[in-house]
């Protein structure tokens, strides 16, 4: 080995930033799910009275836009949604509250379409989140 040099190791610090990139890639492609997603509703002609569009939220580390969207949602058309998912630790969910929704995305997918879309955008998402917690 050689004499004068030491290597520091800070194990704790990586582990922190590391998971912040994580939080941060999850969050960030389940909203950019979450935009495509409304696309394909208003795009598929599936809006009778905007419930369905406007109940659709994301659930992660960094965001939960749940109430946001039962507020908008009821505002539309003055009905409740489904309870909100549950979510795992170190995970990222993307839910629409309309219980029918199961059965429009059956017939003419807008969700499954949208995570399609993501995943091709993936290495603009992780660069993005990598940027915002300061990894370069």
């Amino acid at each position: 080995m050689s004499q004068g040099f030491e290597l520091k190791w800070y194990a704790e610090n990586v582990t922190l930033l590391v998971g912040k990139a994580e939080d941060a890639v999850l969050d960030k492609a389940a909203l950019q799910t979450l935009a495509h997603a409304q696309v394909n509703i208003q795009q598929n002609d599936q809006i009778d009275t905007g419930f369905m569009l406007n109940s659709g939220y994301v659930v992660s580390a960094e965001s939960d836009t749940y109430n946001d969207a039962r507020s908008e949602a009821r505002a539309q058309a003055d009905r409740e949604m489904a309870p909100k998912a549950d979510l795992e630790e170190g995970d990222a969910l993307v839910a629409f509250g309309a219980e029918y929704s199961i059965y429009q995305e059956a017939s003419n997918s807008f969700l499954y379409r949208a995570l399609e879309s993501v995943r091709n955008e993936m290495r603009g998402i992780i660069k993005a989140a990598g940027l915002s917690v300061g990894l370069r």
